[in-house]
């Protein structure tokens, strides 16, 4: 029943369900090397699902793959199933398009889309340099607006599928001294917020996370203490 309702306005169409056929899904975790993208991708391997992992470099991602499987092998007695890897800068205008190509050559489609990559950046605002701040944005935003949009489409055919947005408790408020880190991370509570309502009754599932301080690199990345 719960399932007819998500898809209640969600129309069949054979010609367009025929490109997936023959395909295996798989859940897409970009900053899938560490921290919160590595947690989901070991959660989702041990559950028995196919997972496409997402970095910049090609050895964290090597390593990833072997510490998951190595995992899931232990705990199920059995083979793990299917880890791809992409190597890829997600800042690049094309990444979205070649992560797809890459996919599709491997009989693989994306059923569900995690965009966990993400930076911050602290201290005034106004001593930042620009090139960060324009990293910043076409990480945090740009990026994770087209893989939504180039994946989304797909799943609105098939009916079916899911795009988990990883935001921030920043994204609820603004912040000081970490000024484009939270108002990028508000973009992507509002954008999947949005999508949601647009795309209410056509199978596809919409959920943003926003986390607090969580145990990883990524604050001292970021230089946080100096955040005051």
């Amino acid at each position: 029943m719960l399932t007819w309702w998500r898809r209640r306005f969600w129309k069949r169409n054979e010609s367009t369900l025929a490109e997936f056929r023959g395909q295996q899904p798989a859940t897409l975790i970009t900053g899938a090397t560490r921290g919160i993208g590595y947690e989901f991708a070991r959660l989702i391997v041990l559950s028995g699902q196919a997972v496409v992992l997402v970095a910049r470099s090609e050895e964290d991602l090597s390593k990833t793959r072997q510490n998951i499987l190595k995992e899931a092998q232990a705990k199920t007695g059995h083979s793990a199933p299917s880890i791809a890897t992409i190597a890829i800068d997600l800042t690049s205008s094309s990444a979205a398009s070649s992560i797809r190509d890459q996919l599709r050559s491997q009989n693989l489609y994306v059923d569900r889309l995690i965009n966990n990559a993400g930076m911050g950046l602290s201290g005034r605002f106004v001593e930042e340099a620009p090139t960060g701040i324009d990293y910043l944005i076409e990480l945090n935003i740009s990026s994770l607006t087209n893989l939504t949009r180039t994946f989304l489409p797909d799943m609105l055919v098939r009916g079916r599928g899911g795009i988990i947005n990883v935001a921030s408790l920043g994204g609820l408020t603004p912040g000081p001294y970490q000024a484009a880190y939270y108002a990028s991370k508000a973009y992507v509570i509002s954008l999947t917020q949005a999508l949601s309502y647009e795309n209410r009754g056509q199978g596809v599932q919409f959920t943003v996370i926003a986390p607090g301080p969580v145990e990883t690199q990524f604050h001292a990345q970021m230089d946080a203490e100096r955040a005051f």
